[in-house]
C-alpha cells in the first residue's frame, strides 16, 4: 500500500548538473561520502581505457595516438554517452550503483544503445513536426525545420554523440539550452511540435494579421510564434471572450490595464490562473505536455503582464492584428489637396465613425495628399487611443514624414523624442496628435524607431 511519502535517496537529483551528470554525480558522491577517493581514481583510468579503445576504433587501428583536439572530443561524446545512459535510470541511487557495480565500458556500451533508440525516435517527432509545421513567411521558423533533416545524416553518436550539428535559428518560447546532441534535438522538436499543435488550432490568416501587428518585419525577427499567438489568447480570455479570438484592440488595452490594476496579487493569480484553464478547455488541448507548457509559458508571462502594468504597455504583449500591409500601397504625395468642402465631409464623416478601422478605411480611400493627412490629423476627427492604431496603419516613410512635421524635432539620442516646446499657435487637436505621434515612436524598437528617426533628418 502506498504511503504517499516519496523516497528520499542519497542524492538529490536536481543537485546535479544536466550538462554535465556524472562529473555532478560523482562530486556529491565524494561530498556525501559515498565513493572513496581510491573509488574516484578507479573510475578514472576505466574512462582512460573506454578513451584508448574509442581511439583505436577512430583511426580503424591504425593509430592509437590522435591530436589532442581530437582526443578531447571523443572524451567528450564518451561522457555524453554515458551521461546519456545515467539520466535514463529512474533515480540517483541506482546511477550512483551502476558506476560501483559495473565496468565503466559496459555503462558506455548500454549508453549507446539508448542513443540508437533515441534517434530513431526523434525522426519519427521530426516526421510529425513536417507534418504539423504551421504555415508562416518567418524565415528562422521556416529555415530550422528545414536544416533539422541534415542533422540525422551529419550526427555521429559513435564519436561526436555530443555535438548537435546544425544550427537552429528559431527560438522555442521555453529553451532551457542545458542540453546537446540528441537530446537536445529531440527536446527541441517534442517543444516545437506541440507549440505547432497550439497554433493550428488558430486560423492562418489570424496568425498572419498577429506576426503583422507585432512587426512590419516579421518574416525577418526571431520571434517564437506560439507565444505571441498565447498572450492573444490569454489576453481574450481575460476580455471575458473565446480564447480561439486573437483580436484585441487599443479599447481592450485600456480595459485591461484598468480592470487588472485593480486587483490584489491573489485575485491577480487566480484571475491568471483560471484564464489558462479556459485556454486548455476552450483549445481541447489533451497532450499532457502541451498542457504542461502552456501553464508554465502563462506563468511567465503573468509576471511580464504585471511589469507592463506597471509602466502602462499592456500593448507590447497583447498584440492589435494587422491585415497584411494594406498601408504598403497607400502613400502620400503633394498634389490633389481637398478642396474645402470635400475636406469638411471626409473630416466630418471620420469623426462619425465609432470604430477607429472605420476611420482608417475612410482615410486610406479618400486622402491622397501628405498635406489633407496632416490637416486631418489635427481636425479633432481621431481621438486618445485611436492615433496608436492610426499610426500603425502607416509605413515608416509616412512616419518619418510626420515626425518632421513635429515643431521642435530635435533627437540627440535614439532612446528617446523631445518633443517639447509645441508651437503656441498649434490647435489642442494639433498638439495631440503631435505628442501621440512622439509617444508611439518611443515605445517602437529601437532598430525601427532609429530607422524612422534617419529616413525623417534626410527628408528634405
Amino acid at each position: 500500500m502506498s504511503t504517499g511519502i516519496e523516497k528520499q535517496y542519497s542524492i538529490r537529483k536536481e543537485n546535479l548538473d544536466k550538462s554535465n551528470y556524472l562529473q555532478s554525480l560523482l562530486n556529491e558522491a565524494v561530498r556525501l561520502k559515498l565513493l572513496t577517493m581510491d573509488e574516484i581514481t578507479g573510475i578514472r583510468l576505466q574512462l582512460a581505457d573506454v578513451l584508448t579503445t574509442e581511439t583505436r576504433s577512430y583511426t580503424q587501428g591504425d593509430s592509437s595516438s590522435v591530436t589532442v583536439e581530437t582526443a578531447q572530443s571523443l572524451m567528450m561524446s564518451i561522457i555524453y554517452t554515458i551521461d546519456f545512459y545515467l539520466k535514463n535510470l529512474p533515480n540517483t541511487d541506482e546511477c550512483l550503483y551502476a558506476i560501483k557495480s559495473t565496468k565503466l565500458m559496459a555503462v558506455y556500451s548500454k549508453g549507446k544503445e539508448l542513443i540508437r533508440i533515441e534517434i530513431e525516435k526523434t525522426k519519427e517527432l521530426f516526421h510529425l513536426v513536417q507534418k504539423n509545421k504551421i504555415s508562416t513567411d518567418n524565415i528562422a521558423y521556416n529555415d530550422t525545420i528545414e536544416s533539422l533533416a541534415s542533422f540525422f545524416k551529419d550526427y555521429n553518436p559513435m564519436f561526436a554523440a555530443h555535438d548537435s550539428v546544425v544550427s537552429i535559428d528559431y527560438p522555442l518560447c521555453i529553451d532551457r539550452m542545458d542540453t546537446c546532441g540528441i537530446e537536445y534535438i529531440s527536446s527541441y522538436l517534442q517543444k516545437l511540435y506541440c507549440e505547432n499543435e497550439f497554433c493550428r488550432r488558430f486560423s492562418k490568416e489570424s496568425i498572419v494579421y498577429l506576426l503583422n501587428g507585432y512587426s512590419k518585419e516579421n518574416k525577418e525577427l526571431l520571434i517564437n510564434i506560439f507565444e505571441i499567438v498565447l498572450a492573444n489568447s490569454l489576453g481574450s480570455v481575460l476580455l471575458k471572450r473565446s480564447s480561439k479570438d486573437l483580436r484585441i484592440d487599443g479599447n481592450d488595452c485600456l480595459y485591461l490595464q484598468r480592470t487588472l490594476s485593480c486587483m490584489c496579487p491573489i485575485d491577480y493569480e487566480s484571475e491568471i490562473s483560471s484564464s489558462a484553464d479556459k485556454i486548455i478547455r476552450e483549445l481541447e488541448i489533451e497532450n499532457e505536455f502541451l498542457t504542461k507548457y502552456i501553464y508554465e509559458t502563462i506563468n511567465d508571462m503573468s509576471a511580464r503582464i504585471r511589469k507592463l502594468l506597471q509602466l502602462n504597455k499592456l500593448s507590447t504583449i497583447f498584440i492589435q492584428m494587422k491585415e497584411k500591409n494594406e498601408a504598403s500601397d497607400f502613400r502620400f504625395e503633394d498634389g490633389n489637396k481637398m478642396d474645402d468642402e470635400l475636406f469638411r465631409k471626409v473630416t466630418e464623416e471620420i469623426r462619425s465613425c465609432r470604430n477607429v478601422s472605420d476611420k482608417l478605411k475612410i482615410i486610406w480611400q479618400e486622402v491622397h495628399s501628405f498635406v489633407d493627412l496632416v490637416d486631418i490629423l489635427g481636425a479633432d476627427c481621431i481621438f486618445e487611443n485611436e492615433y496608436t492604431e492610426i499610426f500603425s496603419s502607416f509605413g515608416d516613410l509616412e512616419l518619418a514624414m510626420l515626425l518632421k512635421e513635429l515643431p521642435s524635432n530635435k533627437i540627440p539620442d535614439y532612446r528617446y523624442i523631445n518633443s517639447r516646446d509645441f508651437d503656441l499657435h498649434l490647435s489642442e487637436s494639433e498638439k495631440e496628435w503631435q505628442t501621440a505621434l512622439t509617444a508611439y515612436i518611443k515605445n517602437l524598437d529601437n532598430t525601427q524607431m532609429k530607422k524612422i528617426i534617419q529616413m525623417s533628418d534626410k527628408l528634405d
